[in-house]
């Protein structure tokens, strides 16, 4: 299986793992009540744009020339675990606060810029000359 592959299946199965999640998290009305759509407009950006960057890259990006560096790999991989880890913290830790939009709005403080590095990340190892 090619790494391009590996990041494609980590990046869709843990984010269609954590949409699965938050559509069964939702339908409890006693977690989110009338903020299930606040709690929506808070995850979707958190999620939507890296997912579809993967596909969209490892789909329509030229293979590199050279030989994958597992250095880039490496980082690509870990980046983007720690990330949809902290992103899975951040939907699961919902169900032990009192007020969860509150915590998930707070949770974006972090998850912004380890979007940013995840996703740079992943350009990075896509794009590589």
């Amino acid at each position: 299986m090619s790494r391009r592959a590996i990041l494609t299946i980590v990046w869709w199965a843990w984010g269609l793992f954590l949409i699965l999640l938050l559509v069964l998290l939702s339908l409890q009305p006693r977690l989110f009540g009338a903020d299930v759509p606040k709690v929506w407009q808070w995850f979707l950006p958190n999620i939507v744009p890296a997912m579809t960057m993967v596909g969209f890259t490892a789909y329509a990006a030229p293979a590199p020339e050279g030989p994958a560096g597992s250095g880039l790999f490496g980082m690509a991989i870990t980046v983007s675990c720690f990330y949809l880890l902290v992103l899975s913290v951040s939907v699961l830790g919902t169900l032990f606060v009192a007020q969860p939009l509150e915590f998930v709005t707070m949770t974006s403080l972090w998850l912004a810029p380890l979007q940013g590095f995840a996703t740079t990340g992943l350009a990075l190892y896509f794009v590589r000359k």
